[in-house]
């Protein structure tokens, strides 16, 4: 692939998982020169249009605060998802906890699993991107996608999850195996988001970033008290950007000081985050 124009509209892509073509977006930061880093936005069961374009209280969407830090931005678009492939779709609720249905959700984890990792490999093939600086964000569902994606791959440098499994961690023991399971082969450092007033009483990150540290001892989880907000709108932590914006920003930095003695090459501090 060639190297994409600089500017903040995106280029469309395809890419294979398996015998599956899927389909994303990339954004480049304007003014930042290659080699860049790039972050592999994850989305929720809601569909990408739901939470990376999604304005926060200070009209700063969660894209524009990652361009901002100097990153590109790789959004893929999950098998089943947007209607550009047929399939079924996955609500995540909290009101079931049949064992079917926690079969089929943690069956379904581990699918698009598959096409997160073949995201990460798409990026290794293009030549304007730091290979050595590929990180997955994700959402709610896309959080447990990056998360078990991730014990099985070392090409990338670190994740920032937002409110991993907190809908259905209660009711989903073999969720909870399977994320346990990953958090505990994690090969890079995550940094867990959470509201302390979401979904869940208590976040499962709380008992995630126990294994996680264990073997990534970079890794990190900050909780967020949000009583003015609903417990959907705390779920959805990654719109509140002033909230996570230097939190993330400091994880980023020390990764990054972990791996190489230069500093990352991010921008100014954005207006909502000042």
């Amino acid at each position: 692939m060639e190297t994409l124009e600089f500017s903040i509209k995106p280029a469309r892509v395809t890419f294979p998982s398996g015998a599956i073509t899927l389909t994303g977006d990339i954004w480049q930061p304007p003014l930042v020169k290659p080699p860049l880093p790039i972050v592999i936005w994850n989305h929720s069961t809601g569909g990408r249009e739901d939470d990376l374009f999604v304005d926060g209280p200070k009209k700063t969407s969660t894209l524009e605060l990652l361009l901002s830090m100097g990153f590109a931005v790789f959004a893929p678009i999950r098998r089943d998802y947007n209607t550009l492939s047929p399939g079924p779709y996955v609500p995540c609720g909290t009101d079931s906890s049949t064992k079917n249905r926690d079969e089929f959700v943690s069956q379904r984890i581990k699918d698009e699993a598959e096409d997160v990792t073949a995201a990460i490999a798409f990026t290794q093939t293009l030549n304007w991107v730091d290979h050595d600086r590929v990180m997955c964000f994700g959402h709610a569902f896309g959080a447990m996608a990056s998360l078990v994606a991730a014990k099985n791959n070392g090409n990338l440098q670190g994740m920032v999850l937002f409110s991993t499994g907190a809908a259905i961690w209660a009711s989903s023991p073999l969720v909870q195996k399977l994320l346990i399971d990953s958090a505990s082969k994690l090969k890079c450092p995550a940094l867990f988001l959470d509201s302390k007033n979401g979904y869940a009483a208590a976040p499962p990150s709380g008992e995630l970033i126990g294994h996680a540290k264990a073997v990534q001892p970079d890794s990190n989880a900050v909780y967020y008290d949000t009583p003015h907000l609903s417990k959907s709108e705390s779920h959805d932590l990654y719109a509140f950007g002033d909230d996570w914006y230097f939190d993330v920003r400091q994880f980023v930095n020390r990764i990054k000081a972990n791996s190489a003695d230069e500093e990352p090459n991010q921008g100014p501090v954005p207006l909502c985050c000042r």
